[in-house]
């Protein structure tokens, strides 16, 4: 096994048959095949001979020096029960024309520097946003069903404006529940609805700030607490979410 196969993190099935340096475009391709004669149905866990390959396709792998890395490919098939299906390569996921590595990097990327992500990586504002959204569905997913049992209200700056931006935060999890825009007493109770109506009543809510300039939005408290029993707990303790 190649050093670029170990990083790659092909197995067995999979061989780099090629490596080319492309100064004009700044790129090293790396050919990629399969090894063997015979693969598994995704669909059906059926083994059976390679019918035919896609079309090549080409991936877009972390980058090297001033160099980028792009791993060329043309997919082995099978024909099974379920039709002919395209075997899945180990690097990439679905469809997309980034691998795996790529998409962690640039997620690292984002949270770093926000709107310069794809201006550094010399890649599409598109492609970038897409992985953006589908990093924020993970997350989303891997949020615990149960709802908060502590729940927190802070406001937030909304690009280079003033704070107008009312968040609604779990504290015990360090997740955001839902951004609002807007910092008045009808985003606080539109914000409220969004908790499940059986819990609205037994939570205590606590308001979270870090810029003495976000205090102005404690009177607001006074709108949630409608919605709260007598002996509520009803916080002031400056928290980093």
């Amino acid at each position: 096994m190649t050093i670029f196969e170990s990083v790659l993190k092909v197995v067995d099935s999979w061989r780099v048959d090629d490596l080319s340096v492309n100064d004009r475009q700044m790129a090293i391709h790396v050919d990629v095949s399969p090894v063997g004669g015979r693969v598994v149905c995704p669909e059906t866990g059926e083994e059976g001979p390679i019918d035919d390959h896609r079309q090549e396709r080409v991936w877009r792998y972390l980058d090297g020096l001033p160099y980028r890395y792009l791993i060329h490919c043309r997919e082995p098939r099978i024909p099974s029960s379920s039709g002919v299906q395209t075997i899945a390569v180990p690097w990439a996921d679905g469809s997309h024309r980034f691998t795996l590595f790529f998409e962690t990097w640039v997620i690292d990327l984002l949270l770093a520097t926000r709107n310069q992500t794809a201006k550094l990586l010399r890649y599409g504002f598109q492609t970038i946003h897409g992985i953006f959204n589908r990093a924020v569905a993970c997350g989303m997913a891997l949020r615990s069903a149960a709802p908060p049992w502590q729940i927190s209200l802070d406001e937030k700056a909304i690009q280079k404006g003033p704070c107008d931006g009312t968040i609604l935060l779990d504290p015990t999890q360090g997740t955001v529940l839902d951004l609002m825009e807007g910092r008045k007493i009808t985003n606080v109770q539109d914000l409220r609805r969004l908790l499940p109506k059986e819990k609205r009543k037994h939570h205590p809510i606590e308001k979270s700030s870090k810029e003495k300039r976000c205090d102005g939005f404690w009177h607001l408290k006074e709108s949630w607490s409608k919605d709260f029993p007598k002996g509520a707990v009803l916080k002031n303790t400056p928290k980093t979410v």
